[in-house]
Order: C-alpha cells, then structure tokens, then sequence
C-alpha cells in the first residue's frame, strides 16, 4: 500500500475501517434521571403508518434496588398524541411490561399520532414507578419533556450526487439554505 506521498506502508499497518470512529447507529437522547432512574429516547419514523411516529424508551435503573409497576404517561397536544389502549381516556397512563432489577436495563416503544409536522411540539409527560426500600415499597415519580422537532418526523433517503444535482436544477427547491 502506498499513500498520497508515496511513502510504502506495510499491510500491517495500513489503516482498517474499524480503526475510524463512526457515530453510533442510534441516536439516543437523556429525557430524565434522578438518583434511581435513567431515561434515554429515539425518536423512529413509523414506515407502515403515515401519520405514526414511534418513540422507543430506554429504561436503566441505575439503583441497587428493585423497581416494579413503571407506568408512562405524556399530556396530549392538539398536533400529537400517544395510542393508548382501546377504551382507555387520554389521561391514562401506560402500563410498562417489565420490571427493572438492580443495575439493569429495558426498552420499551410508544406510539403516537401526528396530525401535523409543521411545528416542533414540546409534550409533558411522567413516569411513575415503585421501588423497593429496606422495609417495603415506595411510590416515585420522575417528570419530563419529550421534544419532538419537525425533523423528527422525516424519513431519509439516499441520494446519489447525479439526483442530488438534477433536483438541484430542476427548481424544485424553492429555498436555497436551511
């Protein structure tokens, strides 16, 4: 192998793609944590439903001590609201299906409607869970944001540089910065 300035490298010591440090494949965000819990969100683009858009949770207890009965629940907003269950009211939260041991962690993804990306919504939401402590069980609450930005809403596509100059030109684009 020889490099630009024709300077010969032995295979051995040729760079490897494994050697360069590529962002993660997910794109997960903190959405709160306190002294026993540890929320982490991404937010997915549903393709089989349009006006989907799934929001896949992370929950790690960073505790020594058992947490149960997680439920998750969001405040709806007029453009984006969270599926629950059939003949369950907005204000019902959502039960989580795990328990959280010491020092461990889940995943769980949530559902919500959109009718409307035109503006990024800024949603309340709660999740309430029971820990267990020396003598028994407490219930505690941790309160968040989920931010939801209008690119969180769109799907990429790959674009080779001949379509990416060919849409270019066409006039189709109607702003030339973002």
């Amino acid at each position: 192998i020889t490099t630009p300035s024709q300077e010969i490298v032995p295979p051995s010591q040729a760079v490897t793609p494994a050697a360069y440090k590529l962002p993660p494949m997910s794109n997960y965000k903190t959405l709160a944590e306190n002294e026993v819990l540890k929320l982490m969100y991404e937010t997915r683009v549903n393709h089989q439903q349009r006006n989907h858009v799934i929001i896949s949770v992370i929950f790690n207890n960073t505790s020594d001590s058992h947490i149960k009965g997680l439920e998750f629940n969001i405040l709806d907003s007029l453009n984006t609201k969270l599926v629950r269950g059939p003949g369950n009211s907005s204000h019902e939260p959502i039960k989580v299906q795990f328990d959280l041991p010491a020092e461990t962690q889940n995943e769980s993804q949530f559902a919500f409607t959109v009718e409307s990306i035109q503006m990024a919504q800024k949603l309340k939401g709660t999740l309430t869970y029971v820990i267990k402590i020396d003598d028994g069980y407490t219930h505690d609450k941790i309160d968040f944001k989920l931010v939801l930005p209008c690119t969180s809403y769109l799907v990429g596509l790959p674009c080779n540089g001949d379509a990416f100059a060919k849409l270019l030109g066409s006039g189709d684009l109607l702003e030339k910065y973002s």
